[in-house]
């Protein structure tokens, strides 16, 4: 967003550095999503950008949803699932492929808990947290007005028998 801000003012990155007094390398990891910006530095970039309410108002949301989504994910699994359910409440059309596994959501609790474990080294109750998080964010298959498109392989739907592990 701050990219088509910019060249909708007509201004490079450097330029846009230069008005709003930050580091022009800010700026280029802001625009890449590398950096969250602090309050000031948006407010001096709104400043530099000349931004009128509206186009204020739809930079603030966003850094909104962005902050909130980073807080998520420095929950672990269970924030992880958290934020993925915040995107899929936003999506009126949720079109997904899963070559190897059941959809996200389509699995039950138990297979839920089993795929988000699966060859890593993570905390059972987190894993656990982010089962149910991942099983209460299917609500939205329910919900009227949204469209869904699943595929899938037959890898995904068949038993796997390993001596090792089961999913």
């Amino acid at each position: 967003m701050l990219r088509r801000l910019r060249k909708g003012a007509g201004l490079t990155g450097k330029e846009l550095a230069q008005r709003a007094r930050v580091a022009q390398p800010t700026i280029s990891r802001m625009e890449t999503g590398r950096l969250l910006p602090t309050p000031e530095t948006v407010e001096r970039v709104s400043a530099a950008l000349q931004l009128d309410k509206a186009g204020r108002g739809e930079l603030d949301a966003l850094l909104i949803r962005l902050r909130d989504e980073v807080s998520r994910l420095k929950g672990g699994l269970a924030g992880r699932e958290a934020a993925n359910a915040a995107r899929l409440r936003s999506a009126q059309r949720v079109v997904s492929f899963q070559p190897a596994m059941i959809l996200t959501l389509l699995q039950t609790a138990e297979y839920a808990r089993l795929a988000l474990a699966f060859g890593r080294d993570v905390d059972e109750e987190d894993a656990a947290k982010a089962a149910a998080v991942r099983v209460e964010a299917q609500a939205v298959l329910f919900e009227s007005g949204r469209e869904f498109s699943f595929g899938c392989t037959t890898l995904a739907t068949r038993p796997r028998r390993s001596s090792s592990s089961r999913v």
